[in-house]
């Protein structure tokens, strides 16, 4: 810190030198958020780049891959396959949350059997996620209540019986989530 500040006064970027200062003592009086945090690490490379003169990049072509050696290509390789299976892992959860979210919202909005294609498909994608499975049974729930109340009781014991399965799928999953106990 102490570096970065006199690097800060030697070159007279008094503007950088008073954001560094006003974000230090931000952070010492405890407002640490994200935005703060990146700033303490902004500041400084701001600073080493004004600091030191700019030198002259190599620009990479295709053919330097082939100069390459075995070992750097596997390892360019493995690191490749597992940033693209991050990337798809994180896309399906992305996915599942967004089909939750809409069929909470067709829950909400009383149209049930939309809200439970959309529940089996989240929980298709992502089983093991204890608030998809009791939405699921919610919206059994709320569409037996309906089957009950018109006359079909057939249909109704029938979706309170997947109900009890989904509210036994979901406590088994999160036995100590306070939303679903």
């Amino acid at each position: 810190i102490i570096s970065i500040l006199l690097v800060l006064i030697k070159n007279s970027h008094l503007a950088l030198l008073a954001g560094f200062i006003s974000i230090l003592i931000s952070n010492f009086f405890g407002f640490s958020v994200v935005p703060v945090s990146f700033l303490t690490f902004l500041f400084p490379a701001m600073a080493i780049s004004l600091h030191y003169p700019k030198s002259k990049s190599k620009n990479l072509k295709i053919s330097d891959f082939a100069n390459l050696n075995p070992q750097q290509k596997i390892i360019i390789f493995s690191i490749l396959c597992t940033m693209f299976y991050a990337l798809w892992s994180i896309g399906r959860y992305w996915y599942a949350d967004t089909l939750y979210a809409k069929a909470d919202n067709f829950s909400q909005s009383g149209l049930q059997d939309q809200a439970q294609a959309y529940a089996t498909h989240a929980i298709a994608i992502t089983p093991n996620e204890a608030v998809y499975h009791d939405l699921l049974a919610n919206t059994y729930f709320l569409s037996a209540q309906v089957a009950y109340e018109s006359g079909e009781t057939d249909k109704a014991i029938s979706l309170s019986n997947q109900m009890n399965l989904e509210l036994d799928k979901s406590l088994n999953l999160s036995p100590h989530n306070v939303k679903l106990i």
